[in-house]
Formats: structure tokens, C-alpha cells, sequence
């Protein structure tokens, strides 16, 4: 499963993600993740520069 967003703050082992949908729109809230639960990250691959012209940057 991936999730694609900002990180909005690391804290005390947690990744706060402002999360972009598939549909290019951006969550209200950034949602926690466990530093040590992440694998594996992705930084500008075509799929994600496409998401990111069209979502433009996250105003949460």
C-alpha cells in the first residue's frame, strides 16, 4: 500500500503526512505514521509529477 503526500512535522518517531488523493485533492489532515512502519520512499516519478501539477501544493 503507498501513500502520497507532504511531510508536515516528524516527531518522536512519527511522520505526519498531508495526504494528496488519487483524485488530486489534498486531506484536511495530515495523518500519523510510524517512522520505523516506513520502507520505502518514492520522490518524483512520473506518476507523482503529474499528481502534484494538477493538486498544486497542500493547504492544510
Amino acid at each position: 500500500m503507498a501513500w502520497i503526500g507532504v511531510a508536515a512535522e516528524i516527531t518522536r518517531g512519527w511522520l505526519w503526512l498531508q495526504e494528496v488523493r488519487p483524485n488530486a485533492t489534498w486531506c484536511k489532515r495530515p495523518s500519523g505514521y510510524k517512522l520505523r512502519r516506513i520502507t520505502k520512499v518514492f520522490v518524483s516519478d512520473r506518476y507523482l509529477t503529474a499528481l502534484a501539477a494538477i493538486a498544486g501544493t497542500a493547504s492544510g
